[in-house]
């Protein structure tokens, strides 16, 4: 059984930010996480959405750049180098977000936490216990329950996907949503 004063779960954003600022003042914290670390901002919405965005736009701008005196050249996409970049940018992140943590002397548990008791929490089988909790666990989205559902993807599954789909239709007009669409 480990003692901290702070234990946070879920290593978005909130989480991270959280558990760094109170080992900053001097408490002895852990941070949970079950996931990879960054939330799902870095992991499966800003950050790669972004990144996408940015990759489409190539294509636009060169055709674009004819009327400023340039001839473009036809450029090959490639969707499996286009995804793996992404995911290197988003490994790298997550190393980062580590290295910070570890810096910042939080001790990093990956896994589920599952409350015990008021003070007391087991991951993996280790025991930790805390009067003082952070639960900054997240949402995840919810697969859609209508006839062909199993065709659906939610916002996780875009990332995923082997091949650049020829039409999409995006239900919900969340941020990752309106940007993905």
């Amino acid at each position: 059984m480990k003692e901290f004063d702070f234990i946070v779960i879920g290593g978005g954003s909130a989480g991270l930010t959280t558990s760094k600022r109170a080992a900053s003042h001097g408490a002895k914290v852990a941070l949970i996480e079950g996931d990879r670390l960054g939330g799902t901002c870095v992991n499966r919405g800003c950050v790669p959405k972004k990144l996408l965005a940015y990759a489409a736009s190539f294509g636009n701008e060169s055709a674009l750049s004819t009327g400023y005196g340039f001839t473009p050249k036809q450029a090959d996409f490639n969707w499996n180098t286009l995804i793996t970049s992404v995911e290197a940018e988003l490994q790298r992140l997550n190393g980062y977000f580590a290295k910070s943590l570890d810096q910042a002397e939080v001790s990093l548990y990956r896994g589920f936490a599952k409350f015990v008791d008021a003070e007391t929490i087991e991951v993996n089988g280790e025991i930790l216990k805390s009067k003082k909790f952070c639960i900054a666990v997240g949402g995840t989205p919810q697969r859609p329950n209508f006839r062909c559902s199993d065709k659906a993807l939610v916002s996780d599954d875009v990332f995923l996907l082997e091949s650049l789909p020829k039409r999409i239709v995006v239900q919900g007009s969340g941020y990752i949503g309106v940007e993905m669409a």
